[in-house]
């Protein structure tokens, strides 16, 4: 089962391609995902469209996922659980939280990727790294996070802290 979007997909309500017991082989948009939350479940996924869950979460799981040139949008939070995650020149708005669970890789490409995420918005939960993947690089990779007034907000991030130092920026989800 393949799913390719060139045009675009607006849902009324939620959103939600494949299921954890039967994904998508391929899931690719280079369209957009208008909908009240959106849900995928691919062995593959790409993006290179907009997807937007309005005031709802984009939850993604995949086996392989390349997100380049493109948006998402959630007034929520955005979770990216993949083997696999290359992300590259691509926007990520969470109005809560950001997760990102890559068992694999993690990468953006190099320094020149130009990402750019926001996080926040009013949440107290923050952007989350909870596992690192044996490989991971965000080098090009900008992260915002937005707290409330007198707020604290939390931030998990699996990178080791190695000082200034080279070792610090090889394979340890340094950000750039």
């Amino acid at each position: 089962r393949t799913l390719t979007n060139n045009g675009v997909i607006s849902a009324q309500n939620t959103a939600t391609f494949g299921a954890a017991d039967n994904p998508l082989w391929d899931f690719v948009n280079h369209g957009s995902v208008v909908s009240m939350g959106c849900s995928i479940w691919a062995t593959n996924f790409e993006n290179t469209g907009h997807v937007d869950a309005g005031p709802a979460s984009i939850t993604l799981q995949a086996t392989s996922a390349v997100l380049s040139n493109g948006v998402f949008n959630a007034g929520h939070n955005i979770v990216l659980s993949s083997g696999s995650l290359l992300i590259s020149n691509q926007v990520l708005n969470a109005g809560g939280s950001l997760t990102i669970r890559a068992t694999n890789s993690l990468t953006d490409g190099g320094p020149n990727s130009g990402n750019s995420w926001s996080v926040g918005d009013g949440a107290t939960f923050g952007f989350s790294l909870p596992i690192k993947p044996p490989i991971a690089s965000l080098l090009g990779t900008t992260i915002i996070d937005t707290a409330p007034f007198n707020a604290t907000v939390t931030c998990t991030w699996a990178g080791q802290d190695r000082g200034p130092v080279a070792a610090g920026y090889s394979n340890n989800a340094a950000l750039g």
